[in-house]
């Protein structure tokens, strides 16, 4: 019976080919994924004219409240239609904006485990709630998810013995481990896209083997 894996995407949103395409993976691996739209068909801006400005109007509209009860309706709807697959475990991975609402579910009962890669706008309180094993893969300067919230986070969650995983990898760019983002860094050197690319490859299997270990 296959586990169920909750895909907690990026801005990009559901409608995103580089989401679906993680969510394919994931398929391969054996776990039913389900993929919930948490902006309501209001995704981030993606052109190449969007500025930062634009981003924090889209961040505003998607707070904590207008998105947390989105995804506890997918956990309910999930226990109601899938309770054998539930029943054998259901987990958590999110890129980005998702990366928050895996911390979220990993501190109830909801999930066994999540994981996540360079979380945007998360908190000390959002990890100090972490209660299930958790894997974070984290972007070294990284202004959504700053250093002294990683770091003070990490020490917290071990001084509590809960299980957790943390890797920094340096030199690459937030939203990194998102399939064909070495595409939309401007100015990137043939050497900087492979080292993205290799990023990606190390960052899934870090998550994928957190996963399958819990």
């Amino acid at each position: 019976m296959a586990r169920i894996l909750i895909f907690l995407c990026n801005g990009a949103g559901i409608p995103s080919p580089s989401n679906q395409a993680h969510a394919d993976i994931f398929a391969s691996e054996g776990f039913l994924v389900i993929m919930p739209d948490p902006f309501d068909g209001d995704p981030a801006p993606n052109t190449p004219t969007f500025n930062k400005e634009e981003i924090e109007m889209w961040l505003a509209r998607h707070t904590e409240g207008k998105t947390m009860p989105i995804v506890e309706k997918t956990v309910k709807a999930i226990k109601e239609a899938y309770p054998e697959n539930a029943e054998n475990g259901v987990y958590a991975i999110g890129y980005c904006f998702g990366g928050k609402y895996v911390l979220k579910l990993a501190a109830t009962d909801d999930i066994k485990a999540g994981a996540l890669a360079h979380g945007t706008l998360i908190t000390l309180k959002d990890i100090k709630e972490v209660r299930q094993p958790v894997s974070f893969a984290c972007v070294e300067g990284d202004a959504y998810f700053p250093d002294e919230v990683r770091d003070n986070g990490r020490k917290y969650l071990e001084d509590k013995k809960v299980l957790n995983e943390f890797k920094l990898y340096p030199g690459v760019p937030h939203g990194f481990a998102v399939l064909g983002h070495e595409n939309r860094t401007e100015g990137c050197k043939p050497a900087e896209v492979e080292a993205i690319k290799q990023a990606q490859v190390w960052a899934h299997n870090q998550m994928l083997d957190w996963l399958l270990a819990h």
